[in-house]
């Protein structure tokens, strides 16, 4: 190839790369502070250039519905984001009842055991990943010196596993996760799958309107967790606008 052709080339790819939007979304969310999953991937979606918050919604569901509500509008404020809209959704689930476990065993709202997160179950949040995110002096660092660092103190052998932490540094980069291809639907009947994900290669009966996607069951565990602490401890990133 003439060299300047493969000059105009090079301009050209580089241009179209740098003119990749970013993913445009709602942040629909039960949301609570870090260490929570929410907290925590909303954070990395403010830190990454990939992803611009169109609106946040709350819903209720690891704490009640104001509690989440306000728990976003203050990690809003603390990384000078009060631009991103939020609005109240749901304060109950709209067809499940509560059940004596629920109420005695998760949450504040009556939830049913939660079940389907077999990806998840690959990572593990140590204090060794939390002492490289606090390294740096941010107010996110700060905010999580101060919800995380209480309970590493006294339980410096604890670990979280990361949820919708995944499911957003999946959407930042594919490559993270290994999908299969699978109709999923949610079981709403009072039988032995209620409220799961059930997926199969074939749609099942019961199951006509099941949608097929992509499911989530392995990831790259080095990769992800070094670009979710390099993400969260970095200095905070403008709005767009700003």
């Amino acid at each position: 190839m003439a060299p300047r052709l493969a000059f105009a080339l090079l301009l050209v790819l580089t241009a179209v790369a740098g003119s990749a939007q970013p993913h445009r979304i709602i942040f629909d969310t039960d949301f609570i502070l870090p260490p929570g999953d929410d907290g925590m991937a909303l954070l990395l979606a403010l830190q990454s250039s990939e992803v611009e918050i169109l609106g946040i919604t709350t819903v209720a569901g690891n704490e009640s519905l104001e509690r989440g509500t306000s728990d976003v509008l203050r990690l809003l404020e603390i990384v000078g984001r009060a631009d991103i809209p939020v609005y109240r959704g749901a304060d109950m689930p709209l067809v499940h009842e509560k059940s004596d476990f629920a109420v005695s065993s998760y949450g504040k709202w009556w939830s049913d055991e939660p079940s389907p997160l077999n990806v998840s179950r690959k990572t593990k949040l140590t204090k060794k990943w939390y002492d490289e995110m606090v390294a740096t002096e941010t107010p996110i660092t700060a905010l999580l010196r101060e919800t995380m660092g209480p309970r590493f103190k006294t339980e410096p052998e604890r670990d979280w596993l990361m949820y919708d932490q995944v499911a957003m540094a999946s959407l930042i980069d594919r490559t993270l996760v290994t999908t299969k291809e699978l109709y999923v639907d949610v079981d709403v009947n009072h039988g032995i799958n209620y409220g799961v994900s059930v997926g199969g290669t074939e749609l099942w009966p019961g199951a006509e309107d099941a949608k097929k996607m992509n499911v989530q069951y392995d990831l790259d565990w080095p990769r992800f967790i070094e670009m979710f602490v390099s993400r969260v401890r970095a200095p905070l990133r403008k709005s767009p606008g700003g």
